[in-house]
Order: structure tokens, then C-alpha cells, then sequence
């Protein structure tokens, strides 16, 4: 058999390899293809802490180097990403192989490399005719992916938020004053008023008091969130409420009238 045959899948360390015949010879023998790789499903809609936290439970990262390296800089910059300042939103949500040894950039490396690829398909690839950046893209897709309840209303959760950035309104979406507080709760709940949080009120993820976009992407959104951010429905809606506190899915109304009686109507099913 020829040597192109004999090639071996796998992850390989080229760092002693010092020429072409060893590099075959490294390929052919296949050295890492008798070990088990590890499984890891990152969900759509993760944030740098969770992936971090999940990747930890599997023994492949240290959390305070993986951490570090989300938010340098320099490493950022190196990974060819710009206009952030985090990884955040970059590490595409998958389910991936790795080695089963701790190398935090290479598995930062390997979901962004992700993330390049999947931002070459053909359908997300115009992007670029509609957003001044891919941090604006992403830091949207973001926030439609933490706000719908399912895929099937992505697009129409993006012509909301379009919307909204057209006629010059805040988006006021809930899910970035969860990013804001950091727990699971809702801006509308009874107990919780951010009015009275002088912090809260004027951070710039506050996007029920700071105009347009938040400064970069709140989680790691899919490609079906990415494309609804790009491929909006065309609608007259303004806003948007979940049915009841047991539901998944929105009503939408195009006005504020409209959205009050809704969102009433959401209130009384959490009464009950």
C-alpha cells in the first residue's frame, strides 16, 4: 500500500518533526488513534462561564487559564477577531472531540476555528452588506438566541429588534438585564426593580436604558440565530411577551397597547 493510504486520522504533536519523511512516517503510524477522545456538547446560547464550567467537569481545562485567555487581548487579536473584548459569542456552540489532556488554546483555537468556518457558509457569508462588523452581527444574534423560545421564532424576534433599531427605540430586551445581574431572574418580576440599582441602570448591556446595541455578544449563539439576525422577518412588530410563564413561545403586537394587554395576560398566568 502507498503511504497516502496508510494515513491515520488524529490530533499529532509536529513540534519534533524535523523533515518531510519523519512528518509521513509521524502520519502513517497513526500515534494518537488508539486513544478515546472526549465528547463535550457545548448548547447553543452558552455563556463563556458555562462552556468554562462544563469543560472543567470533563478534567480538560484549568478555569482560571481558560478564563484569562477569553479575555486577552493579545490572544484574541492572534485568533484574528477584532472589535471585542472577549471571546465571547466566538466560541461556537458544537459537540466536539478533544484529547484527553488540558490545552486550553487549543480547544479555545478549535471552537473558533469552528466559528470562522460556519461564518463562510453561503448563507451566512452576506452579512457583511448588512452590519458594520461581525461584533454587531454576533452581539444580535446573541440576544435573539437568549430570547426565543424555540428556532422557529428566531427571525421574527429579529424583525422586533430590527424594528425597534430602525425607529430609534431601545430594544428592551429582558435577557441582557439577566447578562447585567447574572442570575435567573426576570427585569419583570415583582421583586426586582432595576430602577433603583444606580449600577444596573446605566450599564451599557442595559438595553431598556442605553441606546442600540450592547457593546458585544451576551452567550454563543448558533447558526440558526446567526442567520435570523441577517435574514429578519419582514414585520410591523414592536414587541413582544411569553404567553404564560409555562410557555416557550411570544405573542407579538405592533403596539404598545397591544403588547400591555399580552403582557397582563403573561402576569395573570404567573399569579396562578
Amino acid at each position: 500500500l502507498s503511504k497516502e493510504k496508510m494515513l491515520k486520522p488524529g490530533d499529532y504533536d509536529l513540534s519534533n518533526i524535523n523533515n518531510i519523511t519523519e512528518l509521513i512516517n509521524y502520519f502513517t503510524e497513526g500515534r494518537y488513534t488508539n486513544i478515546d477522545y472526549i465528547k463535550v456538547t457545548i448548547p447553543e446560547g452558552w455563556s463563556i462561564n458555562q462552556i468554562k464550567q462544563r469543560l472543567v467537569s470533563y478534567d480538560l481545562i484549568d478555569s482560571n487559564i481558560f478564563e484569562s485567555l477569553c479575555y486577552d487581548s493579545l490572544f484574541i487579536e492572534s485568533l484574528g477577531f477584532k472589535n471585542t473584548a472577549s471571546l465571547e459569542g466566538y466560541l461556537f456552540p458544537e459537540t466536539y472531540f478533544f484529547l484527553p489532556e488540558k490545552n486550553e488554546k487549543k480547544i479555545i483555537q478549535k471552537m473558533t476555528s469552528q466559528f470562522n468556518k460556519i461564518m463562510n457558509h453561503d448563507e451566512l457569508i452576506s452579512y457583511k452588506d448588512k452590519f458594520n462588523n461581525i461584533n454587531e452581527l454576533i452581539t444580535l444574534a446573541s440576544i435573539i438566541q437568549g430570547e426565543a423560545g424555540n428556532e422557529s421564532e428566531m427571525s421574527k424576534i429579529s424583525s422586533v429588534f430590527n424594528n425597534r433599531l430602525n425607529e430609534n427605540m431601545r430594544l428592551g430586551a429582558d435577557i441582557t438585564i439577566k447578562y447585567v445581574i447574572n442570575k435567573d431572574r426576570m427585569l419583570i418580576d415583582k421583586d426586582f426593580k432595576f430602577e433603583e440599582n444606580d449600577t444596573i441602570k446605566n450599564h451599557p448591556y442595559n438595553t431598556y436604558t442605553q441606546e442600540g446595541l450592547p457593546p458585544g455578544p451576551i452567550n454563543n449563539p448558533g447558526f440558526s440565530a446567526i442567520k435570523a439576525a441577517i435574514y429578519p422577518d419582514s414585520t410591523d412588530y414592536l414587541f413582544f411577551v411569553l404567553k404564560s410563564k409555562n410557555s416557550r413561545e411570544h405573542v407579538f403586537s405592533k403596539t404598545k397597547e397591544e403588547h400591555d394587554i399580552a403582557r397582563e395576560k403573561y402576569m395573570d398566568s404567573k399569579r396562578k
